[in-house]
């Protein structure tokens, strides 16, 4: 399990190196993936609009209660809210490492580097929690029409990705 843990911190810790030298270089906005699943993030901007309009179509489709709808939004709202936190603090995580890199202080790039790797693994756990969330607020009958419609809105899509 250590092992695991310690080679999973190093390579989310590579990966971040790498990712804060493509932003610094201009390759790639940190800010912009952090709000986007990765399947969004490979996916031209105007995908990720049409995916987000098509969520929104579904979700009018399963004639929510008013008081659902409320839920909803406040889950939205309070869970953006989370993630633009964790964000900052991961902005400021990756200012200490490159000040800990440039001055040569290993051990603490190590700790950074742990530390971002454990706010990333908060966030990618803190979304599915948000996703269970979303769920238990659905009646079994808007469940059942959901797991329908998206059967249907998948199957167009996983169709192009295989040609």
């Amino acid at each position: 399990m250590k092992k695991y843990l310690l080679l999973m911190l190093v390579i989310v810790g590579s990966v971040s190196l790498t990712a804060m030298d493509c932003h610094e270089e201009g390759r790639m906005d940190l800010k912009k993936m952090h709000h986007f699943s990765q399947e969004e993030c490979n996916q031209p901007p105007g995908n990720r609009h049409q995916q987000r309009e098509d969520s929104f179509l579904m979700l009018q489709e399963l004639e929510l209660s008013s008081n659902q709808q409320t839920e909803l939004e406040n889950l939205r709202l309070e869970n953006q809210k989370s993630m633009i936190r964790a964000d900052s603090e991961i902005d400021i995580m990756e200012i200490d490492l490159k000040k800990a890199f440039r001055d040569r202080e290993f051990d603490k790039a190590r700790d950074m580097t742990r530390r971002i790797a454990e706010k990333r693994l908060e966030m990618a756990l803190q979304k599915i929690s948000f996703q269970e969330q979303r769920w238990q607020l659905l009646t079994t009958e808007q469940k059942e029409k959901l797991l329908e419609m998206r059967k249907h809105h998948e199957s167009p899509r996983l169709e192009k990705m295989h040609k």
